[in-house]
């Protein structure tokens, strides 16, 4: 049996990249998916060959279902609404997955401007609590909502726990200047390797580590 069958997903940044391979993945394992981002059809630049099909389309093409949404994450309106669509069309949802983000390759730490600093924060951690804070919300409106049931209430200072944990994050980079290491991959964003299907990554290498080190992490 598919093990996500019955499930909802919203996928921010669905289009292209680890989205659009995950919106795929969970389709095949008979979610149905909300494609959420700035554009439907995938970017360049990106490991996609084919960039004429919109995520949505190969998964209603195989059978699966899928609707798209415009959405940019900086925008909580907007993530409101790809939330609402999930409830709207498919009865639900289960899986909010924030994997929109944007990176700015090629600049070391006393490069970066103030505009390269706050399309990083307003996408990268702002377009994530954004989608975080409307998923709790219609999470809420499910009767299992509940510490009796035990579900865990969502922290009472998540804007000041973000806050804090980005400051500890800039001193272990002051403290070592190469930094974090992600995953360096060929798509327009670095993340974690551990967040995507390894048969999506597997051929995609680090330069600092190995494949098999990045899913261990």
């Amino acid at each position: 049996m598919p093990r996500m069958l019955n499930k909802v997903v919203v996928i921010t940044g669905g289009s292209s990249g680890f989205g659009r391979a995950s919106a795929l993945l969970f389709a095949e394992e008979g979610a149905s998916v909300v494609v959420a981002d700035v554009t439907e059809k995938p970017l360049a630049k990106g490991f996609e060959d084919d960039l004429e099909h919109p995520t949505a389309d190969l998964i209603r093409g195989k059978g699966g279902q899928a609707t798209f949404v415009q959405c940019d994450v900086t925008k909580s309106a907007d993530v409101d609404a790809a939330v609402a669509t999930a409830a709207e069309q498919f009865g639900r949802l289960d899986v909010m997955f924030n994997n929109a983000g944007i990176y700015r390759g090629g600049k070391l730490m006393d490069e970066f401007t103030e505009a390269d600093l706050d399309a990083c924060f307003n996408v990268n951690v702002k377009g994530t609590f954004f989608g975080t804070q409307a998923a709790v919300r219609q999470f809420r409106t499910l009767a299992a909502w509940a510490p009796a049931a035990g579900v865990a209430r969502p922290s009472a200072v998540p804007a000041a726990r973000v806050s804090t944990r980005t400051v500890v994050l800039l001193g272990r980079m002051k403290a070592s200047p190469q930094g974090p290491c992600p995953g360096a991959l060929r798509h327009q964003v670095q993340v974690a390797c551990r967040l995507t299907p390894p048969e999506h990554l597997a051929q995609y290498r680090c330069r600092r580590c190995s494949f098999a080190e990045l899913v261990r992490a």
